[in-house]
Protein backbone atom coordinates (compact mmCIF):
# COMPACT_ATOMS: atom_id res chain seq x y z
CA UNK A 1 0.00 0.00 0.00
CA UNK A 2 1.32 3.65 -1.05
CA UNK A 3 2.33 5.61 1.78
CA UNK A 4 0.19 9.02 2.68
CA UNK A 5 2.83 11.72 1.99
CA UNK A 6 0.18 14.14 3.21
CA UNK A 7 -1.01 12.41 6.99
CA UNK A 8 1.25 11.05 9.32
CA UNK A 9 1.41 10.62 13.10
CA UNK A 10 4.13 10.78 14.99
CA UNK A 11 5.60 10.60 18.70
CA UNK A 12 7.95 13.75 19.90
CA UNK A 13 10.28 13.00 22.45
CA UNK A 14 12.49 15.82 24.12
CA UNK A 15 14.69 15.66 27.20
CA UNK A 16 15.67 18.98 27.77
CA UNK A 17 18.83 20.52 29.45
CA UNK A 18 17.01 21.25 32.86
CA UNK A 19 17.20 17.59 33.65
CA UNK A 20 13.63 18.13 34.61
CA UNK A 21 12.12 14.84 32.61
CA UNK A 22 11.05 13.34 29.24
CA UNK A 23 8.00 15.32 27.21
CA UNK A 24 6.15 13.06 25.30
CA UNK A 25 3.94 14.63 22.32
CA UNK A 26 1.73 12.40 19.87
CA UNK A 27 0.54 14.26 16.89
CA UNK A 28 -1.14 14.37 13.50
CA UNK A 29 0.29 16.31 10.49
CA UNK A 30 -1.81 16.82 8.21
CA UNK A 31 -0.24 18.60 4.87
CA UNK A 32 -2.84 20.99 2.35
CA UNK A 33 -2.21 23.39 0.12
CA UNK A 34 -1.14 26.62 2.83
CA UNK A 35 1.17 24.08 4.63
CA UNK A 36 1.25 21.87 7.41
CA UNK A 37 -1.31 21.66 10.42
CA UNK A 38 -0.99 19.55 13.41
CA UNK A 39 -3.60 18.27 16.37
CA UNK A 40 -1.78 17.07 19.24
CA UNK A 41 -3.60 13.52 20.14
CA UNK A 42 -1.86 13.18 23.72
CA UNK A 43 0.93 14.52 26.15
CA UNK A 44 2.84 12.72 28.95
CA UNK A 45 5.93 14.38 31.45
CA UNK A 46 7.78 11.22 32.70
CA UNK A 47 9.89 12.84 35.78
CA UNK A 48 13.69 11.91 36.05
CA UNK A 49 14.43 10.23 39.46
CA UNK A 50 17.03 11.82 42.22
CA UNK A 51 19.26 8.91 40.26
CA UNK A 52 18.62 9.56 37.28
CA UNK A 53 18.87 13.07 37.37
CA UNK A 54 22.66 12.95 39.31
CA UNK A 55 23.57 10.22 36.40
CA UNK A 56 22.72 12.92 33.43
CA UNK A 57 24.15 15.40 35.14
CA UNK A 58 27.63 13.66 35.99
CA UNK A 59 27.42 12.40 32.19
CA UNK A 60 30.27 14.62 30.87
CA UNK A 61 33.08 13.21 33.31
CA UNK A 62 32.18 9.28 32.70
CA UNK A 63 34.36 7.49 30.33
CA UNK A 64 33.63 6.11 27.38
CA UNK A 65 32.84 3.00 28.44
CA UNK A 66 30.40 4.39 31.36
CA UNK A 67 29.35 6.92 28.85
CA UNK A 68 28.08 4.08 26.60
CA UNK A 69 26.64 2.30 29.13
CA UNK A 70 24.71 4.77 30.27
CA UNK A 71 23.37 5.51 26.65
CA UNK A 72 22.08 1.99 26.76
CA UNK A 73 20.36 2.36 30.06
CA UNK A 74 18.81 5.60 29.01
CA UNK A 75 17.43 4.23 25.59
CA UNK A 76 16.14 0.96 27.81
CA UNK A 77 14.74 3.58 30.25
CA UNK A 78 13.29 6.01 27.09
CA UNK A 79 11.97 2.86 25.13
CA UNK A 80 10.05 1.17 28.11
CA UNK A 81 8.45 4.64 29.16
CA UNK A 82 7.03 5.28 25.69
CA UNK A 83 5.99 1.65 25.35
CA UNK A 84 3.77 1.94 28.51
CA UNK A 85 2.54 5.63 26.76
CA UNK A 86 1.47 4.45 23.46
CA UNK A 87 -0.06 1.50 25.21
CA UNK A 88 -2.68 3.65 26.48
CA UNK A 89 -3.06 5.82 22.67
CA UNK A 90 -5.59 4.66 19.89
CA UNK A 91 -3.54 5.71 17.67
CA UNK A 92 -0.18 4.69 17.05
CA UNK A 93 2.59 6.57 15.01
CA UNK A 94 4.38 5.89 12.12
CA UNK A 95 7.85 6.73 13.48
CA UNK A 96 9.40 7.80 16.99
CA UNK A 97 11.43 11.38 16.76
CA UNK A 98 13.93 11.70 19.71
CA UNK A 99 16.24 14.60 20.48
CA UNK A 100 17.92 12.53 23.47
CA UNK A 101 19.46 14.23 25.84
CA UNK A 102 22.67 16.13 25.02
CA UNK A 103 26.35 15.21 26.91
CA UNK A 104 28.58 17.52 24.36
CA UNK A 105 27.73 20.21 22.15
CA UNK A 106 30.98 21.45 20.55
CA UNK A 107 29.96 22.62 17.06
CA UNK A 108 33.30 24.72 16.11
CA UNK A 109 34.99 21.43 17.10
CA UNK A 110 32.40 19.33 14.99
CA UNK A 111 30.62 17.31 17.04
CA UNK A 112 27.48 17.39 19.22
CA UNK A 113 26.30 14.40 21.50
CA UNK A 114 23.26 13.34 22.39
CA UNK A 115 22.21 9.68 24.74
CA UNK A 116 19.65 7.54 24.49
CA UNK A 117 20.28 4.83 22.28
CA UNK A 118 17.45 4.61 19.24
CA UNK A 119 18.17 0.78 18.81
CA UNK A 120 17.29 0.07 22.27
CA UNK A 121 13.99 2.34 21.84
CA UNK A 122 12.82 0.81 18.29
CA UNK A 123 13.71 -3.11 20.11
CA UNK A 124 10.87 -1.86 23.32
CA UNK A 125 8.46 -0.48 21.20
CA UNK A 126 8.46 -1.88 17.76
CA UNK A 127 8.52 1.22 16.09
CA UNK A 128 11.14 2.71 13.45
CA UNK A 129 12.78 5.53 15.65
CA UNK A 130 14.74 8.73 14.05
CA UNK A 131 17.62 10.12 16.15
CA UNK A 132 20.82 12.27 15.90
CA UNK A 133 19.27 15.36 14.51
CA UNK A 134 22.45 17.42 15.28
CA UNK A 135 25.28 15.80 13.34
CA UNK A 136 24.27 16.11 9.66
CA UNK A 137 24.42 19.92 9.59
CA UNK A 138 27.31 20.29 12.07
CA UNK A 139 29.25 18.50 9.38
CA UNK A 140 28.34 20.83 6.62
CA UNK A 141 29.54 23.82 8.99
CA UNK A 142 26.28 24.55 10.90
CA UNK A 143 25.65 25.06 14.79
CA UNK A 144 23.42 22.15 15.10
CA UNK A 145 20.88 24.28 16.74
CA UNK A 146 18.61 25.33 17.45
CA UNK A 147 16.73 23.27 15.88
CA UNK A 148 12.79 24.24 16.39
CA UNK A 149 13.00 27.55 14.10
CA UNK A 150 11.15 25.05 10.96
CA UNK A 151 8.03 24.34 12.96
CA UNK A 152 7.99 27.68 14.64
CA UNK A 153 7.72 28.78 11.08
CA UNK A 154 5.27 26.29 10.14
CA UNK A 155 3.00 25.01 13.03
CA UNK A 156 2.74 28.77 14.82
CA UNK A 157 2.30 31.14 11.87
CA UNK A 158 1.32 34.52 13.04
CA UNK A 159 4.33 36.08 14.90
CA UNK A 160 7.25 37.78 14.30
CA UNK A 161 9.58 35.89 17.00
CA UNK A 162 9.78 32.41 19.17
CA UNK A 163 11.38 32.70 22.05
CA UNK A 164 11.63 29.59 24.21
CA UNK A 165 12.53 30.01 27.78
CA UNK A 166 14.12 26.31 28.47
CA UNK A 167 16.90 24.92 30.79
CA UNK A 168 18.60 27.44 28.05
CA UNK A 169 16.97 30.37 26.34
CA UNK A 170 16.98 30.65 22.45
CA UNK A 171 14.88 32.92 19.70
CA UNK A 172 13.43 32.49 16.62
CA UNK A 173 12.63 35.19 14.36
CA UNK A 174 10.99 35.91 11.09
CA UNK A 175 12.93 38.15 8.66
CA UNK A 176 13.19 39.03 4.39
CA UNK A 177 16.29 36.33 4.72
CA UNK A 178 14.16 33.43 6.12
CA UNK A 179 14.36 31.99 9.46
CA UNK A 180 17.00 33.19 11.82
CA UNK A 181 17.53 31.41 15.55
CA UNK A 182 20.29 31.11 17.88
CA UNK A 183 20.59 30.47 21.88
CA UNK A 184 20.96 33.86 23.84
CA UNK A 185 21.98 32.81 27.24
CA UNK A 186 20.83 30.64 30.05
CA UNK A 187 17.96 30.29 31.85
CA UNK A 188 16.22 27.91 33.75
CA UNK A 189 19.50 25.47 34.64
CA UNK A 190 21.08 28.78 36.82
CA UNK A 191 17.75 29.61 38.01
CA UNK A 192 16.85 26.16 39.06
CA UNK A 193 20.24 25.82 40.73
CA UNK A 194 19.76 28.58 42.71
CA UNK A 195 16.01 27.48 44.34
CA UNK A 196 17.73 23.66 44.75
CA UNK A 197 20.18 25.47 47.42
CA UNK A 198 16.49 26.91 49.22
CA UNK A 199 15.55 23.09 48.99
CA UNK A 200 13.15 23.47 45.86
CA UNK A 201 12.82 21.81 42.68
CA UNK A 202 12.83 25.05 41.07
CA UNK A 203 11.29 28.93 41.95
CA UNK A 204 7.63 28.50 41.72
CA UNK A 205 6.42 31.80 39.82
CA UNK A 206 9.60 32.91 40.67
CA UNK A 207 8.50 33.80 44.24
CA UNK A 208 12.33 33.68 45.29
CA UNK A 209 13.21 36.15 42.72
CA UNK A 210 10.83 38.63 43.49
CA UNK A 211 12.05 39.45 47.07
CA UNK A 212 15.29 40.04 46.15
CA UNK A 213 17.07 42.85 44.51
CA UNK A 214 19.81 43.61 41.67
CA UNK A 215 23.21 43.19 42.77
CA UNK A 216 25.15 45.32 40.18
CA UNK A 217 28.74 43.60 40.11
CA UNK A 218 27.10 39.94 39.66
CA UNK A 219 25.40 41.68 37.08
CA UNK A 220 28.14 43.35 35.57
CA UNK A 221 30.19 39.96 35.71
CA UNK A 222 27.69 38.08 33.98
CA UNK A 223 27.05 41.02 31.51
CA UNK A 224 31.03 40.56 30.33
CA UNK A 225 30.64 36.70 29.62
CA UNK A 226 32.02 36.77 26.30
CA UNK A 227 29.46 34.77 24.44
CA UNK A 228 27.03 37.40 23.96
CA UNK A 229 29.83 39.15 21.66
CA UNK A 230 29.28 36.37 19.05
CA UNK A 231 27.10 37.40 16.00
CA UNK A 232 24.64 34.78 15.89
CA UNK A 233 23.58 32.00 14.43
CA UNK A 234 25.29 30.95 17.38
CA UNK A 235 25.08 27.99 20.19
CA UNK A 236 25.63 27.02 23.79
CA UNK A 237 26.12 23.93 26.02
CA UNK A 238 25.54 22.89 28.89
CA UNK A 239 28.78 22.92 29.57
CA UNK A 240 29.24 27.12 29.17
CA UNK A 241 26.42 27.19 31.58
CA UNK A 242 28.01 25.01 34.32
CA UNK A 243 31.63 26.55 33.73
CA UNK A 244 31.02 29.74 32.64
CA UNK A 245 27.44 31.36 33.92
CA UNK A 246 27.28 29.00 37.25
CA UNK A 247 31.00 29.76 38.34
CA UNK A 248 29.97 33.72 38.24
CA UNK A 249 27.14 32.60 40.02
CA UNK A 250 28.45 30.29 42.31
CA UNK A 251 31.43 32.86 43.55
CA UNK A 252 28.60 35.73 44.16
CA UNK A 253 28.94 36.70 47.83
CA UNK A 254 24.86 37.79 47.86
CA UNK A 255 21.90 35.80 49.24
CA UNK A 256 20.29 33.11 47.03
CA UNK A 257 17.08 35.93 46.37
CA UNK A 258 19.52 38.68 45.13
CA UNK A 259 21.28 36.35 43.06
CA UNK A 260 17.88 35.33 41.54
CA UNK A 261 16.70 38.35 40.92
CA UNK A 262 19.98 39.38 39.52
CA UNK A 263 19.96 36.43 37.35
CA UNK A 264 16.33 36.52 36.27
CA UNK A 265 17.38 40.28 35.29
CA UNK A 266 20.65 39.85 33.37
CA UNK A 267 18.75 37.01 31.27
CA UNK A 268 15.68 39.82 30.58
CA UNK A 269 17.65 42.08 29.24
CA UNK A 270 19.88 40.01 27.49
CA UNK A 271 16.62 38.55 25.60
CA UNK A 272 15.66 42.27 24.93
CA UNK A 273 18.81 42.67 23.30
CA UNK A 274 19.25 40.61 20.88
CA UNK A 275 15.66 40.77 19.94
CA UNK A 276 15.76 44.85 19.23
CA UNK A 277 17.15 45.14 16.30
CA UNK A 278 14.50 42.99 14.60
CA UNK A 279 11.64 44.94 16.29
CA UNK A 280 9.51 41.87 16.75
CA UNK A 281 5.61 43.22 17.38
CA UNK A 282 4.07 39.87 18.67
CA UNK A 283 6.26 36.98 20.10
CA UNK A 284 5.39 33.37 21.44
CA UNK A 285 6.63 32.07 24.51
CA UNK A 286 7.13 28.69 25.77
CA UNK A 287 9.08 26.72 27.76
CA UNK A 288 9.24 26.07 31.35
CA UNK A 289 10.45 29.64 32.35
CA UNK A 290 7.05 30.86 30.71
CA UNK A 291 5.16 29.95 34.07
CA UNK A 292 7.88 32.30 36.03
CA UNK A 293 6.15 35.35 36.33
CA UNK A 294 8.80 37.70 37.69
CA UNK A 295 11.00 36.39 34.33
CA UNK A 296 8.08 37.32 32.06
CA UNK A 297 7.83 40.64 33.34
CA UNK A 298 11.06 41.32 33.40
CA UNK A 299 11.30 40.75 29.43
CA UNK A 300 7.92 42.34 29.01
CA UNK A 301 9.31 45.49 30.56
CA UNK A 302 13.03 45.36 29.00
CA UNK A 303 10.67 45.28 25.34
CA UNK A 304 8.13 46.68 23.44
CA UNK A 305 7.07 43.46 21.70
CA UNK A 306 3.27 41.58 22.80
CA UNK A 307 4.47 38.51 24.52
CA UNK A 308 1.89 35.57 24.03
CA UNK A 309 1.80 33.13 26.97
CA UNK A 310 0.07 30.41 24.86
CA UNK A 311 -2.01 27.43 26.69
CA UNK A 312 -0.26 25.18 29.00
CA UNK A 313 -0.28 22.31 26.75
CA UNK A 314 2.23 24.71 24.39
CA UNK A 315 4.00 25.80 27.43
CA UNK A 316 5.13 22.41 28.02
CA UNK A 317 5.15 20.63 25.16
CA UNK A 318 5.90 22.98 22.15
CA UNK A 319 9.57 21.64 21.53
CA UNK A 320 7.94 17.78 21.61
CA UNK A 321 5.70 18.74 18.93
CA UNK A 322 8.42 20.44 16.94
CA UNK A 323 10.65 17.51 17.27
CA UNK A 324 7.47 14.61 16.26
CA UNK A 325 7.12 17.33 13.03
CA UNK A 326 11.03 17.26 12.52
CA UNK A 327 10.68 13.39 12.56
CA UNK A 328 7.74 13.31 10.37
CA UNK A 329 10.03 15.48 7.46
CA UNK A 330 12.66 13.42 7.78
CA UNK A 331 10.34 10.63 7.18
CA UNK A 332 9.14 11.93 3.79
CA UNK A 333 13.44 13.26 2.90
CA UNK A 334 12.23 17.10 3.33
CA UNK A 335 14.74 19.67 4.61
CA UNK A 336 13.81 19.85 8.43
CA UNK A 337 17.26 21.76 8.90
CA UNK A 338 18.01 24.85 7.54
CA UNK A 339 21.03 27.06 6.27
CA UNK A 340 19.63 29.99 7.26
CA UNK A 341 19.28 29.83 10.92
CA UNK A 342 22.42 27.31 11.38
CA UNK A 343 25.19 29.00 9.35
CA UNK A 344 25.35 25.40 7.49
CA UNK A 345 26.33 25.32 3.54
CA UNK A 346 23.28 23.82 3.11
CA UNK A 347 19.88 22.70 4.34
CA UNK A 348 19.42 19.12 5.56
CA UNK A 349 17.19 16.20 5.92
CA UNK A 350 18.56 15.64 9.30
CA UNK A 351 18.60 12.28 11.26
CA UNK A 352 18.92 8.85 11.82
CA UNK A 353 16.44 6.03 11.00
CA UNK A 354 16.70 2.96 12.86
CA UNK A 355 14.27 0.34 11.30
Amino acid sequence: MQENRDSLCMLGVMSGSSLDGVDLALCSFTRSNTGWNFTLLATASIPYSAAWTDRLRNSTQLSGQELTTLDADLGQFLGTSIRDFLSKQSTQPTAIAVHGHTVFHEPAKGYSTQIGCASHIAAKCGIPVIDNFRQQNIALGGQGAPLVPIGDRDLFPGYDAYLNLGGICNASVQTNQGMLAWDISACNQPLNYLAQQLGFAFDQGGSIAKTGTINQGLLANLNALPYYQKIAPKSLSNQWVQNDFLDIVKSSKTSIADTMRTVVHHIATCIASDLAPYNPKKVLVSGGGAYNTVLVEAIQDATDANLVIPKPDIIEFKEAIVFAYLGALRWLGIPNVLQSYTQASQDVVAGRIVL
